[in-house]
Protein backbone atom coordinates (compact mmCIF):
# COMPACT_ATOMS: atom_id res chain seq x y z
CA UNK A 1 0.00 0.00 0.00
CA UNK A 2 0.99 3.42 -0.81
CA UNK A 3 2.29 6.02 1.73
CA UNK A 4 0.29 9.24 2.37
CA UNK A 5 2.52 11.55 1.74
CA UNK A 6 3.28 10.33 -1.86
CA UNK A 7 0.50 10.25 -2.81
CA UNK A 8 -0.27 13.85 -1.57
CA UNK A 9 2.45 14.67 -3.42
CA UNK A 10 1.43 12.22 -6.30
CA UNK A 11 -1.61 14.59 -6.46
CA UNK A 12 -0.26 17.86 -6.62
CA UNK A 13 1.95 16.76 -9.10
CA UNK A 14 -1.22 16.09 -11.20
CA UNK A 15 -2.26 19.78 -10.30
CA UNK A 16 0.99 21.46 -11.42
CA UNK A 17 0.63 19.40 -14.88
CA UNK A 18 -3.17 20.46 -15.02
CA UNK A 19 -1.90 24.70 -14.62
CA UNK A 20 1.31 24.13 -16.49
CA UNK A 21 -0.89 22.57 -19.55
CA UNK A 22 1.17 19.72 -19.69
CA UNK A 23 -1.60 17.77 -21.73
CA UNK A 24 -0.67 13.76 -21.78
CA UNK A 25 -2.30 14.56 -17.70
CA UNK A 26 -5.78 15.30 -19.93
CA UNK A 27 -6.23 11.90 -20.75
CA UNK A 28 -5.85 10.35 -17.50
CA UNK A 29 -8.08 12.87 -15.87
CA UNK A 30 -10.49 11.82 -18.51
CA UNK A 31 -9.96 8.53 -17.80
CA UNK A 32 -10.41 8.76 -13.62
CA UNK A 33 -13.29 11.33 -13.21
CA UNK A 34 -16.53 10.50 -15.34
CA UNK A 35 -17.15 14.42 -15.06
CA UNK A 36 -14.76 15.34 -17.37
CA UNK A 37 -15.07 11.90 -19.22
CA UNK A 38 -17.12 13.51 -22.45
CA UNK A 39 -14.39 16.29 -22.32
CA UNK A 40 -11.54 16.56 -25.32
CA UNK A 41 -8.28 16.82 -24.05
CA UNK A 42 -8.61 20.92 -24.94
CA UNK A 43 -11.77 21.55 -22.49
CA UNK A 44 -10.19 19.14 -19.85
CA UNK A 45 -7.22 21.47 -19.79
CA UNK A 46 -9.29 24.56 -20.22
CA UNK A 47 -11.12 23.42 -16.95
CA UNK A 48 -11.32 24.49 -13.47
CA UNK A 49 -9.48 21.76 -11.87
CA UNK A 50 -8.56 22.04 -7.95
CA UNK A 51 -6.35 20.03 -5.38
CA UNK A 52 -9.59 17.94 -4.84
CA UNK A 53 -10.00 17.16 -8.15
CA UNK A 54 -6.21 16.02 -8.19
CA UNK A 55 -6.46 13.90 -4.85
CA UNK A 56 -9.78 12.70 -6.58
CA UNK A 57 -8.01 11.26 -9.82
CA UNK A 58 -4.78 10.20 -7.60
CA UNK A 59 -7.62 7.90 -5.48
CA UNK A 60 -9.56 6.86 -8.19
CA UNK A 61 -6.52 5.56 -10.06
CA UNK A 62 -5.84 2.93 -7.40
CA UNK A 63 -9.48 2.01 -6.90
CA UNK A 64 -10.82 3.66 -4.37
CA UNK A 65 -13.91 6.07 -4.86
CA UNK A 66 -12.61 9.07 -3.05
CA UNK A 67 -9.67 10.72 -1.63
CA UNK A 68 -11.45 10.62 2.14
CA UNK A 69 -11.97 6.66 0.95
CA UNK A 70 -8.27 6.26 0.33
CA UNK A 71 -6.99 7.63 3.60
CA UNK A 72 -9.08 5.32 5.24
CA UNK A 73 -7.92 2.54 3.29
CA UNK A 74 -4.68 3.20 4.24
CA UNK A 75 -4.67 3.73 8.03
CA UNK A 76 -6.57 0.37 8.30
CA UNK A 77 -3.85 -0.66 6.02
CA UNK A 78 -1.35 0.38 8.63
CA UNK A 79 -3.62 -0.29 11.87
CA UNK A 80 -3.60 -4.01 10.65
CA UNK A 81 -0.31 -4.26 9.74
CA UNK A 82 0.64 -3.11 13.13
CA UNK A 83 -1.58 -5.26 14.76
CA UNK A 84 -0.15 -8.38 12.37
CA UNK A 85 3.01 -7.40 13.74
CA UNK A 86 1.78 -7.37 17.23
CA UNK A 87 0.58 -10.28 17.21
CA UNK A 88 3.43 -12.29 15.36
CA UNK A 89 5.33 -10.89 18.07
CA UNK A 90 3.88 -12.03 21.12
CA UNK A 91 2.87 -15.33 19.44
CA UNK A 92 6.45 -16.36 19.82
CA UNK A 93 7.08 -15.75 23.40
Amino acid sequence: MPNLENLKKQAKQYLRWHRDGYYPVAAQIRSALPRYRDLTDRQVMASSFKLSDAQELTARKLAFESWEALRRGIQIHVQHGCLAILSARSSRR
